[in-house]
């Protein structure tokens, strides 16, 4: 089985073409739901606030972290 991607420039011979289609027994219909939004989600910053507030954890403990895990 070959799967195809059909893009339609003019949604308005979106029904033209499906009934056309469906006239072939050799061909499935299967619609999905387009994705209108191309640009990536906007995560909500706030979410993180208070997330390291309960953790012993120095400025000078990630860099010395940082700094051995890059000499191995």
């Amino acid at each position: 089985m070959e799967k195809l991607v059909l893009t339609l420039k003019d949604n308005t011979k979106k029904d033209i073409l499906l009934s056309m289609l469906k006239e072939f027994s050799f061909v499935k219909i299967e619609e999905i739901e387009s994705t209108k939004n191309d640009t990536p989600d906007k995560k909500d910053f706030r979410k993180l606030y208070g997330l390291w507030k309960s953790k012993r954890i120095s400025l000078a403990k990630i860099r010395k972290t940082a700094w051995d895990s890059t000499s191995k």
